[in-house]
């Protein structure tokens, strides 16, 4: 399963279904909240998104909230430990690499011990996520009729 993605510019006020963005409960009388900064080209290289905020808040039940956040919590936490486990790893055992290439090993390190946490995050998305651009943002979620009864209010 993958992520149906609607693109808004970035200054429109989205409107959602009134149903949770998680488990489609109507009325959900709540609401999960993403911030994000925009994704620039550095990026990928620094990991440092750049540029001002982006809030949305999108209707959740208050027990898909307290699920999506402990699976925000733990896909940092993994993402982290992963990342730093792999560079630790290489830069150890890979201990005769010329220095003027250990950073680039590191990297290498750090992006084949994500790899597998990478796909399970594309096969099982979240329920909802966006990523934000310079003029737009991605709204992300994993029910692909919420998605199309939100691009219709929005569109």
């Amino acid at each position: 399963m993958t992520s149906t993605d609607v693109r808004l510019p970035r200054q429109v006020d989205p409107d959602f279904p009134d149903r949770c963005v998680a488990c489609g409960r109507g009325e959900p009388g709540s609401t999960f909240r993403v911030r994000r900064r925009p994704m620039r080209w550095f990026s990928v290289v620094t990991i440092l998104p750049g540029g001002r905020r982006h809030e949305v808040h999108a209707p959740a039940c208050e027990p898909c909230v307290d699920r999506m956040v402990r699976r925000r919590i733990l896909s940092i936490t993994v993402s982290l430990a992963l990342g730093i486990t792999g560079v630790f790893l290489v830069m150890t055992l890979l201990d005769e690499v010329d220095r003027a290439y250990r950073k680039l090993v590191g990297i290498g390190g750090a992006i084949l011990a994500l790899s597998p946490w990478i796909l399970i995050e594309v096969l099982w998305p979240p329920a909802f996520d966006t990523t934000v651009f310079k003029d737009s943002v991605d709204y992300e979620f994993a029910d692909e009729d919420y998605a199309e009864e939100f691009e219709a209010l929005n569109g």
